[in-house]
């Protein structure tokens, strides 16, 4: 999946689990990245947010780690 909708999904769960601000720190860090053209740090931040927001088994993680 590409950066940026790997992004875009990490932001929806923004606000979801009980590490809210774990999961928005590495989305800060995803958009720099994003920002910076370093991609591949961009998804592994924006997965690692994911896993902060909503866990591993979430479809929409699962999804975006393939």
């Amino acid at each position: 999946m590409e950066a940026h909708k790997i992004l875009s999904l990490a932001e929806q769960h923004i606000g979801k689990g009980s590490m809210i601000s774990s999961a928005e720190f590495c989305l800060h860090d995803a958009m720099a990245e994003y920002a910076a053209g370093k991609l591949d740090n961009a998804k592994a931040w924006a997965l690692r947010s994911m896993r902060y927001s909503i866990g591993v088994f979430h479809p929409d993680y699962i999804m975006a780690s393939e």
